[in-house]
């Protein structure tokens, strides 16, 4: 019962030993985790006005998240590394070699990188630490702990839980939650939230000023990204409409008569939706042959097509207090850059 349980409780006292023994406890649990977190130097090298080369530096962490014959996989926010000349990979045993880009999603930000396996050291190529990618369907109050850059450098560390959890339409074509957490970070944070069952459950967004609340760090989920983490490692390209959208409520389509689809709430400028003439408070019911009735229905659709391939999107737009059928071809793009 409740009061048996309080009893229990009640007879329970804690001293600082105790709260020692569980941070040492998390602490060798964040360890374990931050073999599968690399950090990735980028190098540019610039010459000044007196001909001397000069280099810079920046640093994001990055995640091992899997393995091929010859490669190992890294994804990394890409917004610190942009431009450089050439990436550093120093692993969680401190052993550090070169990193080739592979592709840049431009939706997400994020990057693939590749290490070559017969490069790396033995104890490394015999067990590289490949992240275990869990679900985002993780349920508020779930502890995590936060790896990487958190606190805006490398190797900085944090744990909370989730604190909030909803759906957000932070880029185009891709149906994504946000994790919020009690953890207070820096505005420059990156990184990776762990769970306390050893999987990744999401990427840390580093725009902190998104949050309802200033400083709290959030992420995007994880299950929506292993499609286009997937697509990056094997050198395809995810396509591109550039519609951000969202779904229909049951309210809206029984009080306001919006039909179920895919509601859309912009495009992106000079995207193919847009040049097409897709605007906003359209909502596309399919796609060539492909019924479309929620908004994960359009994202998952998109997968099905290649690059240049030519789109018919029927939509219902309202006119009149009443939505007509119209139909607007577009001709599929490349999210990002595949360099390898």
């Amino acid at each position: 019962t409740d009061e048996q349980i309080q009893a229990l409780f009640s007879k329970m006292i804690l001293d600082q030993k105790d709260y020692k023994l569980l941070y040492q406890s998390m602490a060798i649990y964040a360890m374990e985790m931050n073999k599968s977190v690399v950090t990735i130097t980028a190098i540019t090298s610039d010459t000044d006005w007196t001909g001397m080369i000069e280099q810079r530096s920046n640093q994001s962490s990055g995640l091992i998240v899997a393995s091929g014959t010859l490669d190992l996989y890294i994804l990394a926010d890409y917004t610190p590394l942009e431009g450089a000349d050439s990436f550093k990979i120093k692993f969680s045993n401190n052993y550090t070699t070169e990193g080739t880009l592979r592709a840049v999603d431009a939706a997400t930000g994020l990057a693939m990188f590749s290490v070559k396996i017969s490069h790396l050291s033995s104890d490394l190529a015999a067990d590289p630490h490949i992240a275990s990618l869990g679900s985002t369907f993780a349920t508020i109050g779930t502890p995590v702990v936060a790896l990487g850059s958190p606190m805006g450098t490398v190797g900085s560390i944090g744990y909370g839980m989730i604190s909030a959890s909803r759906s957000t339409v932070e880029y185009a074509d891709t149906a994504d939650t946000m994790l919020q957490t009690d953890i207070y970070g820096a505005h420059n944070a990156g990184g990776f939230l762990f769970n306390f069952t050893g999987q990744v459950i999401g990427v840390i967004a580093p725009d902190q000023d998104k949050s309802d609340v200033d400083g709290l760090i959030w992420a995007y989920g994880i299950s929506e990204l292993k499609s286009r983490i997937a697509a990056m490692a094997n050198g395809d390209p995810t396509i591109y409409l550039g519609i951000i959208g969202t779904y229909v409520t049951s309210e809206a389509n029984s009080e306001l008569g919006v039909p179920y689809g895919a509601y859309v709430l912009r495009t992106d400028m000079d995207s193919p939706a847009m040049l097409a003439g897709i605007r906003t408070g359209d909502v596309i019911v399919r796609l060539d042959d492909t019924q479309i009735t929620n908004y994960s229905d359009y994202v998952n659709a998109l997968q099905t097509y290649n690059v240049g391939d030519k789109i018919t999107a029927v939509v219902m737009r309202k006119s009149q207090q009443e939505y007509v059928e119209l139909e607007y071809i577009m001709t599929a793009r490349s999210s990002g850059v595949i360099y390898e």
